[in-house]
């Protein structure tokens, strides 16, 4: 819920500005995604300072496998005549998921770690020569994500477990937007 507000939303402008609704939920799972990355990659730090965001980490790669699948499905779905945006989009998505692998390995070895620049600088062109190619997109979104999964350890839960849950009554009430009941409930978010 705390990552549809401050990314979801963004991902629902974000639809307004492509012009195409039919891309809503998946537009939201774009945002999802980017900010469940940002708390992967930060909750190390997170928690040395005392700020447990992550209660389940298990959970949260779950989920963060799911927005993902949507998020490339949003990519892939931006018109080729939208290049720029959807380069834009690109590199948020595969940098994001491409410094996941890094962070979980240094998590396993207690280190802090970031994708080399090096490496940066190569993924950012490699994506901006596949941009307008749907099936390269989808290739190396696979590559990518399968390098991530086989990263994370098996059932080892790496966060404590937070006491309590919350019905999304709230979430519920605060939210103005463009989706229904079902579609809070298709994302997982009530």
């Amino acid at each position: 819920q705390y990552c549809f507000f401050v990314a979801g939303i963004i991902g629902e402008m974000l639809t307004q500005f492509v012009q195409q609704p039919q891309l809503l939920k998946k537009s939201i799972q774009f945002g999802l995604c980017l900010q469940k990355v940002n708390l992967l990659k930060d909750q190390k730090e997170d928690e040395a300072q005392g700020r447990y965001l992550v209660p389940d980490r298990a959970e949260l790669m779950k989920s963060f496998s799911q927005d993902a699948r949507g998020a490339i499905e949003y990519l892939t779905q931006i018109p080729v005549s939208m290049r720029e945006y959807r380069l834009f989009c690109a590199w948020s998505l595969f940098l994001g998921i491409s410094s996941l692998t890094w962070v979980q390995s240094s998590l396993l070895q207690s280190l802090v770690s970031k994708l080399p620049r090096a490496m940066t600088q190569v993924l950012l062109s490699k994506i901006e020569n596949m941009i307008d190619d749907n099936e390269k997109l989808l290739a190396h979104f696979q590559d990518v994500m399968g390098a991530f999964i086989s990263s994370i350890p098996q059932s080892k839960n790496l966060a404590p477990r937070l006491i309590g849950s919350d019905s999304g009554l709230w979430l519920q009430h605060l939210y103005q937007g463009q989706l229904q009941q079902k579609d809070l409930t298709e994302l997982e978010l009530v």
